[in-house]
């Protein structure tokens, strides 16, 4: 059964001119690929929301390399809704095997495209070319390659905005959550209850 979200922001209209990447500053979350793949990604601004062990190094290095990228840190949900909202495209570049990483959800209830890493669940949850584009995981070449795929084609970004929030109605709302909980405990009563009859013939 997917994640879902409570409360879901409204979508945004992706016009604040930059990328997001939102989770734990982390080696396995692949971060610091993000930075070396922005040194080949020409002048678009990144927002990095969250906190961790590699904050401290990351930020050394965005700033030797002269890369715009800012350090949000930790924020309110409210807040990080609408900046998920006006971004271009949100950046999730894992290189361990995510389960379902609630950066994603945040980005499809916002409407906002990604691009991700072609690994785990990530690969399964990303529809290629309809909701984002994937990219292989570790690489900063791939990764800048579907940034600069994504940034540039205005059109394609505004269908992708709204395939993206469509897929969170009809997916990960509370409602479909539950929904897919109760058929969950429905198959397993009725299969139990299949079972129990078996045994006792």
């Amino acid at each position: 059964k997917p994640n879902f979200m409570m409360n879901p922001p409204p979508p945004g209209d992706g016009g604040g001119g930059y990328a997001v990447y939102v989770g734990r500053l982390s080696r396995e979350k692949g971060v610091h690929t993000l930075l070396a793949a922005w040194e080949m990604i020409g002048g678009m601004p990144l927002k990095i929301i969250g906190a961790g062990p590699e904050r401290e190094e990351l930020e050394r290095k965005a700033k030797l390399k002269g890369l715009p990228v800012e350090f949000a840190g930790f924020l309110p949900p409210g807040e990080l809704g609408e900046i998920v909202g006006k971004a271009t495209l949100q950046v999730i570049p894992s290189e361990w095997y995510e389960g379902f990483p609630m950066a994603l959800l945040d980005a499809y209830a916002c409407g906002t495209p990604v691009a991700a890493s072609r690994i785990g669940s990530l690969a399964e949850i990303v529809e290629e070319g309809k909701t984002g584009v994937t990219f292989e995981a570790g690489s900063p070449r791939s990764l800048a390659a579907a940034v600069n795929e994504l940034r540039g084609d205005a059109p394609r970004l505004k269908i992708m905005r709204s395939r993206a929030r469509a897929v969170f109605l009809d997916k990960y709302t509370p409602g479909k959550a539950f929904a897919a909980l109760h058929g969950i405990y429905d198959r397993v009563i009725h299969d139990n209850g299949a079972k129990s009859g078996k045994s006792r013939r």
